[in-house]
């Protein structure tokens, strides 16, 4: 677990990717997720598709709290409003600095992603950016 001024938060950027893979690992960061009421990701620095993020959002379904939620944001790659910065930047931090994992990210997949885990989800776009909020997670058996 990490705190940033007093708050503690589930998962940092970095962290998400070992979701993909492995739910136990939600339980290494402190304590049990089904503790924490809040969960946060920035998705465009995830590495891996949308079928595989979107696994990642049925592993964070699976344990977080009834009441919790999971929140985050993602800069959009395709059907998005860029401008030419956010374009350029968004090809630089794709291509050669390799922060973003983004190409292809488009709102459609996102979404389709998210209802796949959660029995709520909000997504708002601003520019190229998409924040969301999901709750009600979909529990594999009920």
């Amino acid at each position: 677990m990490h705190r940033r001024l007093g708050v503690p938060t589930l998962l940092g950027v970095g962290q998400l990717g070992v979701i993909l893979d492995d739910p136990t690992a939600l339980h290494r960061f402190g304590r049990p997720a089904h503790q924490h009421p809040r969960a946060r990701a920035s998705l465009h620095c995830v590495p891996g598709t949308w079928a595989e993020k979107g696994r990642a959002f049925g592993h964070i379904a699976q344990v977080m709290a009834d009441d919790g939620m999971f929140f985050g944001s993602t800069i959009l790659d395709t059907g998005a409003h860029h401008t030419p910065l956010s374009l350029a930047l968004n090809s630089l931090y794709n291509g050669p600095i390799k922060l973003f994992h983004n190409r292809g990210d488009d709102l459609d997949c996102l979404h389709t992603a998210l209802v796949a885990a959660f029995g709520e989800v909000g997504i708002t776009v601003v520019g190229a950016v998409a924040v969301f909020a999901a709750r009600l997670p979909r529990r594999l058996g009920s």
